[in-house]
């Protein structure tokens, strides 16, 4: 019986896996004869976690652990049931999962706003909420705590750069960093020679447009009016616009009903992804109303206009190409003209689809 315990210990030593990655693992071992029946046990600094027995043609085990540090042993049973002694414990670990960089990409340039900061994003790899930021470069490395999946480090200036992000556990839990990733930061727009839409795919948060203009509907309960609209990126997740609308009617024989509208718009993209991603908008502007009937006609009134609405813009083929939807609601205080249409007041639903084009 001795002897089978020595071979199951090398065995051991040979054929079991010592460090894994993610939480599923496997250990395996070789037969031992006289054995009718295995048993293997694995722990942790609390205890046991594990203890199951195996029939003498089983010679592994596949499972899920959290991320952490384990020992485990086996022994064997002979066919009477008498329990041999236990191997020596081996140790392995299970490590949390790395994380993915997001932003900023490898490879891009950053070009630095007047705040010096730059905006860093990852995707988690596990179930780990706390990381490790850190950032090595010029005159400048960072370790940062970090609850969550961003963070925006301040004070950066020219030159190159190395970022990556690990996860943190309990004490004593190994864990394993993401892939380093490099990138260069531009104190200036060094860059204005290239491509706009370039410079905005390698700014981390920046803003989702630099320049637009869009065209189509806008929709209510019993409207449709046509729409154009200017859009220019400021700051990291916004854009200030300017949205027109027209509309021309005949509620009646002889009467006509003309509608001109400008908005002033502000949008902000709510995950500051380029040209992707939901976002609110609001605006506010003056409407103008006129009627005429028969040869007699009213002059253009001055109104007073709103709105609030949210959506989706989506980029369309690798492109400056976008199509946006969004619905929400406007407010169109209409002045008391003859022959206003009953279809422009109040309190209005709106739904609005727009294609464009970034500069």
């Amino acid at each position: 019986m001795r002897l089978a315990l020595l071979i199951l210990a090398f065995l051991l030593s040979l054929f079991s896996y010592r460090h894994a990655f993610g939480k599923e693992i496997s250990i395996e071992w070789k037969e031992t004869p006289l054995a009718a029946r295995y048993e293997l046990q694995i722990k942790n600094e609390r205890g046991v976690v594990f203890d199951q027995s195996f029939s003498s043609k089983d010679f592994s085990w596949r499972g899920n652990l959290p991320a952490g540090s384990y020992t485990y042993r086996l022994r064997t049973y002979d066919s009477k049931g008498r329990a041999g002694s236990w191997s020596d414990p081996l140790a392995f670990s299970v490590a949390l999962p790395p994380p993915t960089p997001i932003t900023p990409a490898a490879g891009t340039t950053v070009i630095l706003e007047s705040s010096g900061a730059i905006f860093f994003k990852w995707n988690p790899g596990g179930e780990t909420k706390k990381f490790l930021l850190i950032v090595n470069g010029p005159a400048k490395q960072v370790r940062l705590g970090v609850a969550g999946t961003q963070a925006e480090v301040p004070n950066f200036s020219s030159g190159e750069y190395s970022w990556q992000v690990e996860p943190v556990g309990e004490t004593g839990t190994p864990a394993k960093a993401s892939p380093l990733i490099r990138f260069r930061v531009e104190a200036s727009r060094k860059l204005a020679s290239e491509s706009p839409r370039a410079i905005v795919a390698a700014v981390p948060g920046a803003a989702p447009l630099m320049f637009s203009i869009n065209g189509g509907l806008l929709f209510g309960a019993d409207y449709i009016l046509p729409a154009i609209s200017l859009q220019k990126g400021i700051g990291r997740v916004g854009a200030l616009g300017l949205q027109g609308s027209f509309s021309s009617d005949e509620p009646a024989a002889n009467a006509s009903v003309s509608v001109l509208g400008a908005l002033f718009t502000y949008t902000s993209f709510l995950y500051a992804e380029r040209f992707s991603g939901p976002f609110m908008e609001v605006g506010l502007g003056p409407y103008f109303f006129g009627a005429a009937n028969g040869a007699s006609s009213e002059s253009f009134k001055l109104s007073l206009a709103g709105k609030a609405s949210a959506g989706w813009q989506l980029r369309l083929f690798d492109s400056g190409l976008s199509v946006s939807a969004s619905i929400g609601m406007q407010y169109i205080d209409t002045p008391k003209i003859t022959l206003a249409s009953p279809r422009l007041r109040g309190l209005l639903p709106l739904f609005s689809i727009l294609v464009g084009y970034s500069f």
